[in-house]
């Protein structure tokens, strides 16, 4: 119904792009509204995009830190 307000959650995702070093991506979450003419289901559906585009700019960041922190480390090795 319009005007219900839902939430929606991202999960933590826990990553390891190798063995014995990981990071994570998020818990997030969204509250919003039900729009009219829409469905709960709708908003968490519009809610739940919005989540999975902010976790993959977060992803990025955070595997592109990773990459400069592990060549860092291989540099400091040498």
């Amino acid at each position: 119904m319009a005007g219900e307000r839902v939430t929606v959650t991202w999960g933590k995702m826990l990553i390891s792009p190798v063995q014995y070093n990981t990071f994570d991506v998020g818990p997030f979450s969204l509250e919003t509204e039900v729009l009219p003419g829409e469905t709960a289901e709708q908003a968490m559906a519009r809610g739940y995009a919005i989540l999975e585009g902010f976790a993959r700019k977060t992803y990025a960041g955070k595997i592109e830190a990773f990459r400069a922190a592990l060549g860092d480390a291989k540099k400091a090795m040498r």
